[in-house]
């Protein structure tokens, strides 16, 4: 069951990779992108059932993000937001109905914010598909460099981000201490990689 779940939301992070990585092409890519959302739906919902207003809030979540993938800048959060959906509707029900209804803006620092905090909750919470949840991290830490980086950086950011997670207590105040470190290296590699280097150097 926990590889069943670390594959499922690893192949919604793949999804999104693939609809970033196909050619513009007028009409066939809106077509796409309503294939797509078909089948992201199971692989979030994992068999929860929704009520009637949770189902269009869910259409919401996910008919106001696919157009995002045109820039890939919102690559990395965007399959983030889709990864912990499903996470959080197979860990945590009555969370996945709140996250529902106000669901972080990928867009927006708080909503980075969120996300990360979400990322590094449900990490410490189940050990089911860390894998996956690490690598959404390293995704967000190394995403604002990514080309402009090269295979050295990209390691740097996945050593910083396993040092961090180590040091996770599995306490409130751990989580939170833990998701402001990682929300720094986020802020510095969107400084540039210059930044992104000096910071995520320091011991």
């Amino acid at each position: 069951m926990p590889l069943a779940f670390h594959d499922d939301l690893t192949t919604i992070a793949d999804l999104v990779d693939m609809v970033l990585i196909q050619p513009c092409v007028p009409g066939r890519t809106e077509a796409h992108r309503e294939a797509l959302a078909h089948t992201l739906e199971p692989l979030i919902l994992n068999g929860m059932i929704l009520e009637k207003g949770e189902v269009l809030a869910f259409r919401r979540l996910i008919d106001r993000h696919l157009p995002l993938l045109k820039h890939s800048d919102n690559r990395a959060l965007t399959a983030t937001l889709f990864v912990v959906a499903g996470a959080l509707a197979r860990t945590e029900p009555q969370e996945f109905r709140r996250f529902l209804i106000r669901p972080p803006v990928v867009a927006d620092l708080d909503g980075t914010r969120k996300l990360l905090g979400y990322l590094v909750q449900l990490y410490s919470a189940t050990a089911d598909f860390r894998p996956e949840i690490h690598r959404q991290i390293i995704n967000m830490v190394f995403g604002p460099v990514e080309t402009t980086g090269n295979a050295r950086d990209l390691r740097l950011a996945a050593d910083y981000v396993a040092g961090r997670l180590a040091m996770l207590k599995w306490t409130g105040a751990e989580c939170q201490i833990t998701g402001l470190a990682l929300m720094g290296a986020v802020m510095a590699s969107r400084r540039g990689l210059t930044e992104f280097r000096r910071h995520l150097a320091r011991p």
